[in-house]
């Protein structure tokens, strides 16, 4: 009895976890706050870039590194995201320019997005990562 008990508890558990590790790369983009995490392979966490993504609006907006940005939003087909009228501020930050540029020219590359496991990615139509961020909570 307690070996069927523990089989049944075990199989539960496993079946839980598998659930979690499904593929959600077509999942829909939503109405969030990510912190972005690299563009490209560089690692941009230190400089605290931001992309809200409003989908009532059509919108995205956030902070580059320096300067705060704001873009319309085109999502019109299915995992297809385009930025357009990207629009900045202009201030003049030495250290973070090169990271904040590498960013920009990023966002006006992207032409898709997919999730994969907790992070939303950016693609080109070349489909080359551009951007790695993390839904803030």
């Amino acid at each position: 009895m307690k070996l069927k008990i523990f089989i049944l508890i075990f199989v539960t558990f496993n079946l839980i976890g598998c659930k979690d590790a499904e593929d959600n790369s077509t999942k829909a983009l939503e109405s969030a706050e990510y912190s972005i995490e690299k563009v490209g392979e560089m690692s941009v966490k230190d400089f605290q870039l931001t992309m809200n993504i409003d989908l009532e609006e059509n919108r995205v907006n956030g902070f580059a590194g320096c300067n705060r940005y704001l873009a319309d939003l085109n999502t019109s087909e299915e995992q297809k995201l385009k930025l357009n009228k990207l629009v900045l501020t202009r201030k003049m930050c030495q250290d973070a320019m090169p990271t904040e540029n590498s960013f920009l020219e990023a966002l006006r590359q992207t032409a898709a997005y997919r999730f994969t496991q907790d992070k939303l990615q950016l693609i080109s139509a070349e489909e080359k990562v551009l951007i790695e961020a993390k839904k803030n909570k």
